[in-house]
């Protein structure tokens, strides 16, 4: 129907968007960063169990013992802590404790995107500058954990600065040496002494498998970096250590070596498999794409370095999470970032139909989602259409907020932006993805302005 294109296509807009996809994609990431961090009480079961420990923390005063219900909570390490109260403090005036603090995330997940940015540029270059970001941003996995208050953002960003460095250290070793080291530190801090082994364990293989991680210069700043992070690394050990020598034996021997220990103990109950299962829903749709690149790539392009880094990282990262023993989806975030390293090359070489098929895919499920929310929005909202109303009532609490206007005003202005941005879309390699990951930043910005009251109330502490 011409005459409907002719409605919502407008000239300017179109050759705007088509000549400034790197704009296009930081204001879809910033939409994505930053909606739904705030306007939600801490949700069960992990960032309510971090936000009571940096409650209790702040309230204490005491960041290098952490408290969790007068009780030390060592599960973390005291970055966490430390973030959200900086950012809870900056936006003290304007915003309730919580919610400040969760915009912490938001920092650390714009940390993530801009060095996984600047990994593809020195991998690839090009396009994939700001391929990669989106499709990251558009990974299933990462919607719902890249908008929560723990600390397995904060290593993800910590995974994504080490990648970097591990990227441009054979052409600049001192900024890669940093990056490095930084990364590691800021993932000890965040989590424990064992995840950084698993970021450590790429740099000999790297170095085994590729002549340029092996000349002199980039080895001395690796081992600079690697030394000089591990002086940053005991500062909180040992001040854990002077302060009560009991509770620092406990988490080195709980979080620490217990943790170590399970890497070589098999048990029963132990499913290797686990995230090889879940790949195909938590990695869409980054692992398609990086495995058509893989294919192209066949022969020799795994001798390029391009290839060479993420494949290694992936590998490694999976192996050791999996050796872990711990079946959490929330683990394999770092799985992510090299998956959309590799996915990021694909889209020059994908075939036209494949293209245009995961195109009109993208919107048919973005659609769908936004039919659902509206849907659900208006039946609890206003127990419209009755029929399902009648069935779902015993599902919706009495706490349920009266629908407001605003959620009326914002989730209908982003439904048009987002059907007016599809028809000033032109045809391009890039544009499935666009719609990929445009489709999932409207469906959760609907979530967020139409559901988040009904969902607040089954995810919170509060009413318990």
């Amino acid at each position: 129907m011409p005459w409907v294109k002719n409605i919502f296509r407008n000239q300017f807009v179109t050759t705007w968007v088509n000549l400034n996809p790197g704009s296009i994609t930081c204001l879809i990431i910033l939409v994505w960063t930053f909606m739904g961090l705030t306007g939600h009480d801490p949700w069960k079961p992990d960032e309510a169990h971090t936000f009571g420990a940096f409650y209790s923390t702040a309230k204490s005063g005491n960041w290098i013992k952490p408290m969790l219900a007068d009780e030390a909570y060592l599960k973390n390490g005291p970055l966490v802590y430390i973030s959200a109260s900086l950012a809870s403090s900056i936006f003290n005036d304007i915003l309730p404790l919580h919610d400040g603090a969760r915009l912490a995330t938001g920092f650390w997940m714009l940390l993530v995107f801009i060095f996984i940015s600047l990994s593809a540029r020195e991998l690839w270059g090009g396009k994939t500058t700001w391929l990669a970001p989106l499709i990251l941003a558009g990974s299933a996995g990462l919607l719902l954990r890249g908008h929560q208050l723990t600390s397995n953002v904060i290593f993800l960003a910590g995974v994504t600065i080490c990648i970097y460095g591990l990227a441009v250290v054979p052409r600049r070793p001192v900024n890669g040496g940093i990056a490095i080291g930084s990364g590691l530190i800021i993932s000890t801090y965040a989590t424990s002494l064992v995840e950084p082994f698993m970021i450590l364990s790429v740099i000999p293989l790297m170095m085994i498998i590729s002549p340029l991680y092996r000349t002199k210069r980039t080895c001395v700043w690796l081992g600079t970096s690697i030394s000089v992070s591990l002086l940053f690394i005991i500062i909180w050990p040992l001040l854990l250590f002077h302060t009560d020598p009991n509770l620092f034996l406990e988490w080195f021997y709980t979080h620490n070596l217990e943790k170590l220990k399970n890497i070589f103990i098999f048990r029963q109950d132990e499913n290797l498999s686990y995230y090889i299962n879940i790949l195909p829903w938590y990695a869409w749709p980054s692992w398609p794409l990086a495995l058509w690149t893989l294919w192209i790539a066949r022969g020799h392009g795994f001798e390029k370095r391009e290839i060479q880094l993420p494949v290694v990282a992936f590998a490694t990262y999976l192996i050791f999470i999996s050796l872990l023993g711990e079946g959490r989806e929330v683990y394999a975030l770092p799985l992510l970032i090299p998956l959309s390293l590799l996915a990021s090359q694909s889209l020059e070489s994908t075939p036209r139909g494949a293209n245009h098929a995961f195109y009109w895919f993208s919107i048919m499920i973005a659609s769908v989602f936004i039919i659902l929310c509206w849907l659900a929005f208006f039946v609890v909202g206003y127990e419209y259409p009755l029929f399902i109303a009648k069935n779902i009532e015993h599902y919706v609490t009495s706490k349920w907020p009266e629908p407001q206007i605003i959620q009326l005003i914002t989730g209908a202005l982003a439904s048009i932006i987002w059907i007016l941005f599809l028809f000033n879309l032109k045809k391009s390699n890039e544009r499935s993805i666009l719609a990929w990951t445009s489709g999932v930043t409207i469906s959760w910005s609907l979530t967020v302005f139409l559901l988040f009251p009904w969902i607040d109330n089954i995810k919170t502490y509060r009413f318990m």
